[in-house]
């Protein structure tokens, strides 16, 4: 079985205030010439169609065009969708029965569940047939669930307390009952992989939390599938022999510095699967100026001025400052790209004051020899960017005073 692997399209994204979908419309023209050249028996879309739960009608047109565009390009061709953690499950699963009816097309906004709350697991399997009828495969479906959110089990016992784990296993159980061929077995997860790459997001450290998703084992994600389809993690990547996460077809923050693709998997039962990407092109590039260390505001400035006047592009400036950005640095950028055809959206500041404490870095015993006033200059440096003045040390030192007095008393 041939499947296109493909997540995170953000469609409706607005970046720093600037409107993107001319460059989502090219994207999904090109995702339509991969599937017209590629003819895949399934595409698989892990999560992340749209960039909020409550897309315009714009983008949900958007969406529906380039869809029906793909399903015209490999008619026979399986599709299944699944919400991610900025889709709306209810907006995902509102059209499923025209979709599914229409074209073919699947759209899985939650776990299936029965009248009394159990799962319903074969509402999440879908079968993929080749134009003969016979199935090439099939496809377990997961979108965006918390975990605390997987249907009840009846059973209790200690598994009860790991629904998410309990789900994906008996999921996979039941995918095995009905593949009486042996056909090869894709599972759909839109989760963050514990030891997953996660440059480009917010990792809150100490929690085991990638930005709003608690990190999971893939242990816990059950076994008997030949290709696990990710989605939700930006930066292309494998995080074993069968599950990988495709990435972003197109950046959508300056920290996704890496080449941008679908994946193209080719699966036997049984058998690791054979990965190869196809780059999308980007019709406006995200550009860091410049790449690599940063400099200060001025040569960032013209950084900027000696970019190509007819190259389209979303600009953030790195600039390394001693405190903050000089007043008027962003109306001169702004001004700077406003005759040109590139997007100025942010400066990426880096502290000075920052590097110089990290050089001035103590052992704990040095720093029990520290007196209170000591400390307080330090921190406040690494946090203004300057000396403390005469007042300020006046200030500290009469609060150091009180406290004592209190103490004492």
């Amino acid at each position: 079985m041939k499947i296109l692997h493909t997540s995170d399209w953000h469609l409706g994204q607005v970046f720093y205030k600037y409107d993107r979908s001319a460059e989502q419309h090219d994207f999904l023209a090109q995702l339509a010439a991969i599937v017209k050249r590629e003819q895949p028996d399934a595409m698989v879309v892990s999560g992340d169609v749209y960039d909020t739960g409550a897309p315009s009608a714009a983008t949900v047109k958007m969406f529906t065009d380039g869809m029906l565009a793909i399903h015209k390009a490999c008619p026979a061709m399986t599709i299944v969708v699944t919400a991610g953690n900025h889709d709306s499950p209810s907006r995902i699963e509102s059209e499923q029965s025209l979709w599914q009816a229409a074209a073919g097309i699947y759209m899985i906004g939650a776990p299936g569940r029965k009248d009394d709350g159990q799962a319903h697991y074969e509402r999440n399997i879908i079968a993929v047939k080749r134009s003969d009828g016979t199935v090439a495969g099939y496809i377990a479906a997961v979108p965006y669930v918390n975990p605390a959110n997987f249907p009840a089990i009846a059973d209790g016992g200690e598994e009860a307390t790991n629904r998410q784990s309990y789900y994906f296993q008996h999921l996979l159980g039941a995918v095995a009952a009905i593949n009486r061929d042996d056909c090869p077995v894709v599972l759909m997860a839109h989760l963050a992989v514990t030891g997953a790459d996660f440059t480009g997001h917010k990792q809150i450290e100490g929690l085991g939390r990638m930005g709003c998703i608690d990190t999971v084992a893939i242990s816990e994600l059950g076994t008997g599938y030949d290709y696990l389809a990710l989605g939700h993690i930006h930066r292309p990547q494998n995080v074993s022999e069968r599950a990988r996460y495709c990435g972003t077809p197109l950046a959508v923050s300056f920290d996704e510095q890496c080449e941008h693709s679908v994946t193209i998997a080719t699966l036997q039962r049984h058998e690791p699967p054979v990965v190869r990407t196809v780059p999308i092109k980007n019709l406006k590039p995200l550009h860091t100026l410049p790449p690599g260390k940063p400099v200060d505001v001025e040569q960032a400035l013209k950084c900027l001025e000696q970019y190509d006047d007819d190259k389209p592009g979303y600009i953030c400036l790195n600039v390394e400052v001693e405190s903050y950005l000089p007043g008027g640095a962003t109306a001169r950028a702004a001004a700077i790209a406003a005759g040109k055809k590139c997007c100025f959206c942010t400066f990426k500041t880096t502290k000075t004051a920052q590097q110089v404490l990290d050089k001035q870095a103590i052992a704990y015993v040095d720093f029990k020899k520290l007196t209170p006033l000591e400390i307080a200059s330090r921190y406040y440096k690494l946090k203004i960017g300057r000396e403390m003045n005469a007042s300020e040390i006046a200030m500290f030192n009469q609060a150091c005073q009180e406290a004592q007095n209190e103490k004492n008393t």
